[in-house]
This record gives structure tokens, C-alpha cells and sequence, in this order.
């Protein structure tokens, strides 16, 4: 790992805020996945994604991926038996859709506090919506359900959360990205991951801008959309492409 990005770690760790802040960010995301409903819950797990919650001063808004919500319909329109969920609550997609747009490769939906209860999470309520725009070198975390740290046995699904501590490398109008160095990575629920390993799950998790000012205020300014493994680049969404009423112009 980087000097720099330990130092960063060690301090943010030193002054207390480090489970905290990926606590924060775990809670305020749940996995988005489908099942047999014909099968022990556990059993046949199809496909997950992640979803990420937001109220705006307009509408509880639950985000995720255009890629994700068109892999359940896919999924469905094979398997009638499959049944979505958010976290540990049973969720319709096609019900709660707000908007979908498969160029920025984004989904909104129309949430309620029970559903989000339901899910066992927290929704983010920044002070502001859209956020404010997001520059290079800021520093985020990031993170995600992936499908490799999904554990499943008859009866029962597990499901672990993947953050990452680091710097913005570049933005856009409507884009971000960052270079993970996985090898050494920090949050990763204690467990170890391989090298180049497939994130695919964390598609809709949250991006977070890290205030200090002068207590540690957490963001959203991004979705993650894409991981490409041979590189360790996560590319993610700007939320501000996504209005108050979870239109997406």
C-alpha cells in the first residue's frame, strides 16, 4: 500500500473514526438479490447486486444499477419462481422503479421507511441534493455486496459488506473513478481476498466523500457501476446525475 493512503488509514483509525465511517457506509446500502422461492432460502441464490438509500428533500430514493435491475428481469423472465430482495425484505423492482437509464447505467426506485427498515439499513439524508461536485484526490469510501464474499447454505444467506478507503483519481461530468489495491486492501470484512478477485455484486454501492468539519460527515457522491479486475478500476456514477425525484435527465 501507498505511504500515503496508510498514513491516511492510521490516522482516520487513530482518532476513532474508522469503524465508524465504514459502519456508516455498510449501513446505508443493503444487497439486491433474487432467489427460487421454491427452494430453501440459501439454497439457489440467481444472481446480486447492491442497493444504496438516499432522501433528498423530495423522495426516499433507493439507487442501483440499470445492469442490475435488467438482470433481474432477465432472471425472472426465465425462472417465474425467483423472488427479489433488499437486505432481508422482499422488494418488487418493477413496482418501486422510478426511472432507469441504461447509458448512465442507472435505476431509481420509490422507497418507504418500512421497506428500508425492512432491509435492516439506514437511508443517507445529506444536507443538500444533488451533492457538490467531487475532484480529483478527494478522499471517498467506497464499497459494495459482491458475490464473492456471499456465503449461502440451506436455510440461510450471508451476505458481507466490502469497503474501500481512498483517493478520487478522475472525474467527469458524470464520472469517477479509482484504482483499488486490493492485495493490501483494508475493510474487507476480515476476510481474505484473492488477487484480481471479481467484485461483481457491488454494482449500485455507494461512493462517500469524507468531510472533516471539524467532525467526520459522510457524502454520497457517487455509484459504483463497473469493476474491471485485471486492472483493480472501479468506476462509479456521479449522483448528481440524478435529480431530487429520482428522475434521471
Amino acid at each position: 500500500m501507498e505511504d500515503w493512503r496508510r498514513r491516511e488509514l492510521d490516522r482516520l483509525a487513530a482518532a476513532g473514526y474508522l469503524p465508524t465511517i465504514q459502519k456508516l457506509a455498510k449501513d446505508h446500502s443493503a444487497p439486491f438479490w433474487w432467489h427460487d422461492a421454491t427452494r430453501p432460502i440459501g439454497n439457489h441464490i440467481e444472481h446480486n447486486g447492491t442497493i444504496t438509500f438516499v432522501r433528498t428533500d423530495q423522495e426516499t430514493l433507493g439507487i442501483s444499477c440499470a445492469h442490475v435491475h435488467d438482470g433481474w428481469l432477465r432472471d425472472k423472465a426465465v425462472n417465474p419462481n425467483l423472488v427479489c430482495q433488499i437486505g432481508g425484505i422482499t422488494f418488487d423492482p418493477e413496482d418501486r422503479l422510478i426511472d432507469i437509464n441504461r447509458r448512465l447505467d442507472l435505476a431509481t426506485y420509490k422507497l418507504s421507511d418500512v421497506v428500508v427498515n425492512g432491509s435492516r439499513s439506514i437511508v443517507h439524508s445529506p444536507r443538500t441534493w444533488p451533492p457538490t461536485d467531487i475532484a480529483d484526490g478527494e478522499l471517498v469510501i467506497l464499497g459494495g455486496w459482491p458475490g464473492i464474499l456471499r456465503e449461502k447454505a440451506t436455510g440461510q444467506t450471508h451476505f458481507y459488506f466490502a469497503s474501500f478507503i481512498t483517493r478520487i483519481d478522475q472525474t467527469s461530468a458524470d464520472h469517477l473513478a479509482v484504482h483499488l489495491n486490493l492485495a493490501e486492501a483494508h475493510g474487507l470484512a476480515g476476510l481474505l481476498v484473492p488477487t484480481s478477485p471479481d467484485l461483481g455484486g457491488s454494482s449500485g454501492g455507494p461512493v462517500f466523500r469524507i468531510r472533516e468539519e471539524p467532525i467526520v460527515l459522510l457524502e454520497l457522491v457517487g455509484v459504483v457501476y463497473q469493476y474491471t479486475a485485471a486492472f483493480e478500476l472501479l468506476r462509479g456514477r456521479r449522483a448528481s446525475s440524478i435529480r431530487s425525484n429520482g428522475t434521471i435527465p
